[in-house]
């Protein structure tokens, strides 16, 4: 694989660690308070505009209906137009979390994989994957913006058209269209925010390998859901934000073909590239470090780094919402936590997960198994009175 290594030094820093631009910090919080401040701005303009009109309900229960149904509008009429403009460019939905459920589409003929979190309730996001060999995203990313202007135009219509006859009901869709500036200018917003938004994507896929590699990553979220095998590219560099996590992915199918002394100088590699990765990067990641030090039986060391992590990166790994996850969650709840029943459950829901995927066979899946059976027999071998073993589900 070749380096370019002047562009390399160009975009990291001594310490090895890629150089962020101003794009690249995490702008959530400042977004945060631009949303606070909008909604108290316009909120207090609404009451002193309703007051006027002698509003038959309590203040506060009336700017709480009036943001959150517009919020909920324009984010639905966004999510419409994302999804209408992904399916005429190319793509397929392959997820969609929603009130603390998430369903996987596998556009098989074949029942979609439902599962339930309480802590995801608030959570909603759609995931749409290329379909296509040749896709458009402009379709994808920009579509969710016609699907708000159309639902913003006919807000303003009909505030116009009532006008003259309920001033409170007018006044509340003109001032509901300011509340809902806030899911666009969330996703128009060009700086990295905690979930990567359409016009932070479109600015970082500018360029052409860029784009491909956005592309590609797409479609292994999809493969890495489902099971199946990843498609692995290559670049002369990997010193832009999508190309960066191309990486994971080599990293991944170097170790499922038994190059683990290439995965691992892969493995170090990403850790520069950490700022470019998104929390589920990330988390996969530190997963696959573990995973390392773990089967190779360097338990202090990864007890010492686990133990570093974040509680939502802990949590995340042993909670094996991918295939690959299972095999560091049986080692983490087996070495580090030392807690037999947890890692039990972890053993029987990776039983299950072979039950609901019992007619996959490509090499993927095939190598996992082998990956999580050595895992597991890292864990019996260091907790001898517990034999643990994958229970049969039909």
């Amino acid at each position: 694989m070749k380096e370019d290594n002047t562009n390399m030094e160009k975009n990291t820093n001594e310490s090895g660690q890629i150089k962020k631009s101003f794009l690249d910090f995490n702008f959530s919080w400042i977004m945060l308070v631009i949303d606070l401040a909008l909604i108290f701005g316009l909120g207090t303009l609404n009451l002193n505009v309703m007051q006027q009109h002698s509003l038959a309900m309590q203040s506060t229960l009336y700017i709480v209906i009036v943001v959150g149904v517009s919020l909920i509008a324009n984010f639905l009429f966004y999510t419409l137009g994302k999804l209408i403009g992904g399916l005429i460019g190319g793509y397929q939905v392959t997820k969609v979390v929603f009130l603390g459920m998430t369903i996987i589409f596998k556009h098989d003929g074949k029942d979609n994989d439902v599962s339930f979190k309480v802590n995801n309730i608030l959570d909603f996001h759609l995931v749409m994957t290329p379909k296509k060999e040749k896709t458009c995203h402009y379709g994808y990313l920009l579509g969710g913006m016609v699907g708000y202007i159309l639902i913003n135009v006919v807000a303003l219509l009909l505030a116009l058209l009532v006008f003259s006859g309920d001033k409170i009901i007018s006044y509340s869709i003109l001032f509901g269209i300011g509340y809902g500036f806030i899911v666009a200018l969330y996703e128009l917003f060009p700086c990295r925010l905690d979930y990567v938004n359409d016009c932070f994507i479109l600015i970082k896929t500018t360029h052409k390998e860029d784009l491909l590699a956005y592309e590609n990553e797409l479609k292994n979220i999809r493969h890495s859901l489902l099971g199946e095998d990843l498609e692995i590219i290559e670049f002369d560099n990997y010193d832009s934000y999508y190309k960066s996590h191309v990486r994971y992915y080599q990293y991944m199918d170097a170790l499922l073909k038994d190059d683990i002394d290439k995965a691992i100088n892969i493995l170090e590699d990403t850790f520069k590239y950490i700022d470019w990765y998104t929390d589920d990067l990330k988390t996969k990641m530190i997963a696959e470090k573990l995973f390392i030090l773990l089967s190779s039986e360097s338990f202090d060391e990864a007890e010492n780094y686990y133990s570093l992590q974040k509680k939502d990166f802990q949590n995340s790994i042993v909670s094996c919402g991918e295939l690959s996850m299972y095999r560091t969650a049986v080692l983490i709840e087996g070495i580090i936590n030392n807690m037999k029943e947890d890692t039990e459950t972890v053993v029987n829901k990776y039983a299950a997960y072979l039950a609901s995927h019992k007619d996959l066979k490509n090499a993927r899946f095939l190598k996992e198994q082998e990956l999580f059976n050595k895992s597991l027999a890292v864990v019996n071998k260091a907790r001898p009175g517990w034999n643990l073993v994958i229970p049969q589900v039909a």
